[in-house]
């Protein structure tokens, strides 16, 4: 009997070890299957996937913006190309091969706008007018050049400084400055006339009692005269703008600009094929 007993007792023992021993391999198996396999991942691969995220360098851009000028105001536009100078900063590091357009109208300090305030003029159009002027002056230009970055930046809380040279064609444009005034007639004395400036007529445009004001913008558009010429210039750019991918800048400089005839502005201005400035600009636009 004694022995039974320990035989039973044996086979109980080794009945739940063995129990114990299959719950373990069970929930073993179970881990296994919840825990995903790890998968090692090859070194050119992990470096393919870095190349991936990052951002793709700064190829071009366009903007647009407006210039103040010491002899008057521009629009422009500019198309640009930007070549990396390091590819560690691909997206700051950079120069920009430009082309701009750009239209002009030069003016003169001496100008001010008059309004004959004892005008009795039959005309509805008379408007105020600029006392001295005989002709209008604009510009159409069209410039190739380099924008090369000198200090700022990778940081894109930073302002980048560059500095712009360019160059090329201008087209000068002049339109008679027509006002209407009291003309003397051999006939019929003083009459109301659209006129425009010839030395039959100094006295007049040098008499503001005579004139009642400007004949329009449209008065003397079938007249235009076209003058090619050459300009440079040069100027520091600053760009504010916090992010890559857009523009928003200020510019200062000065350009000069050659004509292959002289022009003339102003009634006592000697004629000039050389026109200089200095100048500011604001300008907005996007990178990609």
């Amino acid at each position: 009997m004694l022995s039974n007993i320990k035989l039973f007792k044996l086979i109980l023992v080794s009945f739940l070890l063995f129990t114990s021993l299959l719950v373990n391999i069970n929930n073993a198996k179970g881990q296994a299957a919840v825990m995903p396999k790890t998968k090692v991942i090859p070194k050119s691969n992990l470096q393919l996937s870095k190349r991936l995220l990052k951002a793709p360098p700064i190829k071009s851009e366009w903007s647009a913006g407006f210039r103040l000028q010491s002899d008057g105001w521009a629009l422009f536009a500019d198309i640009g190309t930007a070549v990396k100078f390091n590819s560690k900063y691909p997206n700051y590091q950079y120069q920009t091969n430009l082309f701009q357009i750009e239209f002009a109208e030069k003016t003169d300090i001496r100008q001010k706008l008059t309004i004959n305030t004892n005008s009795s003029s039959s005309s509805s159009n008379a408007i105020g007018y600029v006392f001295g002027k005989v002709n209008k002056f604009y510009q159409a230009r069209m410039s190739y050049g380099q924008r090369l970055k000198i200090a700022g930046k990778p940081d894109p809380q930073s302002a980048s400084i560059h500095w712009l040279f360019a160059g090329g064609l201008s087209i000068g444009v002049v339109k008679p400055y027509k006002i209407i005034a009291l003309v003397n007639d051999p006939i019929m004395g003083y009459v109301e006339k659209t006129i425009q400036y010839e030395p039959a007529y100094r006295e007049v445009f040098l008499n503001p009692d005579l004139i009642f004001g400007s004949a329009g913008f449209a008065d003397g558009l079938n007249q235009l005269k076209y003058i090619p010429g050459l300009h440079l210039k040069t100027g520091i750019h600053f760009d504010f703008s916090k992010e890559k991918t857009t523009i928003l800048a200020a510019e200062i400089g000065a350009s000069v600009d050659f004509y292959s005839n002289p022009i003339q502005i102003m009634l006592d201005d000697q004629n000039k094929k050389t026109f200089a400035n200095m100048y500011v600009s604001f300008q907005f636009g996007k990178r990609k």
